[in-house]
């Protein structure tokens, strides 16, 4: 009787199996990687609105308030563009029934775009007369 001797090699059927195996476990791992990609796109954006959002509230803040009354209940079109970023815009929402004692209200909202679409963004401060 002849003695077989044991081969150290994997079959195809062991093959086939171990790369449905990886495969099974590399598709979530894709995924995830995807779907980060997609939020730091998203929080990007966000950042950026931000920081546009709260120059705009700085520069307005730094007005004195005469100027920034007459400057919020004088214009018709408190909107526009950010010339440092395309894309974006914002608008300037004044509240002015208290200027009359020394404090004026404001939103600056800024509208921009991110892999889910149209998002905004909205700060809401204030500015005192207090003499």
């Amino acid at each position: 009787m002849a003695v077989r001797k044991k081969k150290n090699a994997f079959s195809l059927v062991e093959v086939l199996l171990a790369t449905l195996l990886l495969v099974a476990a590399l598709i979530p791992l894709l995924n995830m990687l995807l779907g980060s990609s997609a939020w730091t796109a998203e929080s990007r954006q966000m950042l950026q609105a931000l920081s546009l959002a709260q120059g705009k509230v700085e520069e307005l803040q730094g007005m004195p308030f005469e100027s920034l009354r007459n400057f919020l209940g004088n214009q018709q079109n408190l909107s526009g563009t950010f010339a440092e970023a395309s894309g974006l815009s914002y608008s300037i929402q004044p509240d002015l029934t208290c200027a009359a004692s020394g404090l004026i209200s404001f939103r600056v909202t800024v509208h921009y775009q991110d892999p889910r679409g149209p998002r905004s963004l909205t700060l809401i401060a204030e500015k005192g007369d207090w003499r």
